[in-house]
């Protein structure tokens, strides 16, 4: 998160490159961004060290593809004063396509996007799983700011988001499409339990959303 050259930290795709991992099962092919020398295990919301970084960063122009695997454990947020953008495991600004994946584990302190920010261009989610990721800001998922996010076939449970909207999604500004997909188990502390649409466009196709909540003050338990 200090840089964006693929130096250190996060695997940054840079433009003009593109970078396929496949794994083999999501019990097989971990990526842990944890430190086992990390004092502060498990995290502690309010707390961002300097001892993981989120684990993806796709930048302008660049594509990456998740397959098969699974992503955990990562951070992202403010530190020592310093404003510094969410998603926990992942921020997407070119493109990234992940299928038959799980995102779990993310953190962003203070900021907004427990597991993915969508800054930019295209995002697509197939047959995958993001659950138990925590934003101190909006968007316990997956915070979407630009671009458009396609969700096919997916699980969005156990998202937190602690402060603000959207306990798994939170979209401004861009497009959204959830096809046969679940969203449950999710909460935020103010409104839309599940997804808070503030602006855009967000089309639902044969879902489902149930069993969301907010658990502070606000509307809208499922979609606000």
């Amino acid at each position: 998160e200090l840089e964006d050259a693929a130096a250190e930290g996060d695997l940054d795709v840079i433009s003009g490159s593109t970078i396929t991992l496949h794994g083999r099962g999501l019990g097989n092919t971990i990526i842990d961004a944890n430190d086992p020398n990390d004092p502060d295990v498990p995290p502690n919301p309010n707390i961002f060290d300097s001892y993981r970084d989120r684990v993806f960063h796709t930048l302008p122009g660049g594509t990456l593809f998740l397959n098969n695997l699974t992503a955990q454990n990562g951070r992202a947020g403010n530190k020592q004063g310093t404003a510094r953008p969410g998603g926990g495991l992942l921020r997407n600004q070119g493109s990234t396509t992940m299928t038959d994946s799980l995102l779990t584990g993310g953190t962003a302190f203070g900021v907004n996007g427990g597991a993915i920010r969508m800054d930019s261009g295209s995002l697509t989610i197939n047959n995958s799983t993001l659950s138990n990721n925590f934003a101190g800001g909006h968007a316990g998922a997956i915070y979407i700011i630009g671009g458009t996010t396609n969700i096919t076939g997916s699980t969005l449970s156990q998202n937190h988001a602690n402060s603000f909207e959207g306990g798994a999604i939170r979209i401004q500004n861009a497009n959204l499409n959830i096809t046969n997909s679940t969203l449950s188990g999710n909460d935020s502390n103010k409104s839309g339990g599940a997804i808070y649409h503030a602006s855009g466009n967000t089309t639902i196709i044969n879902s489902t959303i149930a069993g969301n909540i907010i658990s502070g003050t606000g509307d809208g338990d499922g979609i606000f």
